[in-house]
Order: structure tokens, then sequence, then C-alpha cells
């Protein structure tokens, strides 16, 4: 758990994993972040070595206390850049990526390119749940994003997720992601 992250900061050439909660989470009030999670040229990834299902209050339903592999939060007068590519999101409990712009922070960008997000993980655990990417704004925040030539497979929610709620305003390009539902009776969309 991070707070008040500022400046340029690198996650590359890692495997991170977990036992309980979110593997990565930022949470930031104020200041300038530029965060790169992995590269063009290295292998990042974030794999939730736990069942989901350990992490939820009733198995079946979505719970707040369900993890992500990444989780970043900008809230009062934050701003960020965030780009992450070519960085595997495994087994994650709710999202494998998700941002949130609350109050006044103004997320100037969030690039997902060219990540593998896979929460399809019935010989682990046959009731896991798991969507990919989820990108949330509140409040007269503003997000700008491009979620561009990801592999993303999960089930019983939707993959790809993008919310603007009250006066906030999110704005970006989905394009070239390749999207699979998986599982008998899957809910929820691909986009």
């Amino acid at each position: 758990y991070l707070q008040e992250l500022t400046g340029t900061c690198t996650i590359s050439d890692a495997t991170l994993s977990k036992g309980s909660e979110n593997i990565a989470r930022i949470f930031n009030s104020t200041g300038n972040l530029v965060l790169n999670i992995g590269s063009d040229l290295t292998t990042t990834i974030f794999n939730d070595t736990q069942s989901q299902n350990a992490n939820m209050t009733t198995p079946g339903s979505l719970s707040p206390f369900r993890s992500y592999c990444f989780i970043y939060f900008a809230t009062s007068n934050a701003n960020a850049t965030i780009n992450a590519r070519n960085t595997s999101f495994l087994k994650a409990g709710t999202h494998g990526f998700k941002v949130i712009s609350d109050g006044n922070a103004n997320v100037n960008t969030v690039n997902v390119k060219s990540c593998t997000f896979n929460n399809d993980n019935a010989s682990f655990s046959p009731n896991d749940q798991g969507g990919s990417i989820e990108l949330t704004s509140f409040n007269t925040s503003t997000m700008k994003y491009n979620i561009l030539n990801n592999s993303c497979r999960g089930k019983d929610i939707s993959l790809i997720n993008v919310v603007a709620q009250i006066n906030s305003n999110a704005e970006g390009r989905i394009n070239g992601n390749t999207v699979t539902h998986s599982g008998a009776g899957s809910a929820g969309n691909g986009i």
C-alpha cells in the first residue's frame, strides 16, 4: 500500500504475488504521478495466488472486499498518468486493473496496452469470478484513457468497464482488444 506517491515511478521486470487484499494499491490526494507498469522489453506479472472466494463475504457474490491486482485511487487534487504495457494481471478477485478518480482529481491518461488479463481459473477454483479493467470517475474529476490491444479473459462480471458518475468526465478509446467470457452461464458484458 503506497500513499501520496509522486514523481516518475516504475514497476517493471517483476513478479508480484499476494496472500490477501490487493497486490498493489496506491492512494493519492495531492501531487503529480507518472507511473509506468511493465515495458516493451520486460515482462511484469501481478498474480493473485489466493482463491478469490477466500476474499468474498458470500461465495458467488461480488463483494467490496474482493481483491484487485492493481488499484490506483486519485482524490482531491491529485494528478496522474498511468501506463501499463506488456503486463499480465492474473487471478484477480474483481478486476486485474482498476483506476478511480474522485473529487477534483485529474487522471491525465491511463494507457493499458498489450496486457494479458486472465481470471478464468477453473483448475484453481471453479467458482472464481473476475474482470479485466475498470475505470471509474466521480464528482468533478476527469479521466482520459486508451485501452488497446489487450487480451481479456474472465467470467461473471464485465471485463472492460468504464464509468463516469455525477459531474465527472471520462473520455478515451477502446480498440483492438480480444475479450472472452468463459464458463457456463457466464454473466456480465465484454465491454
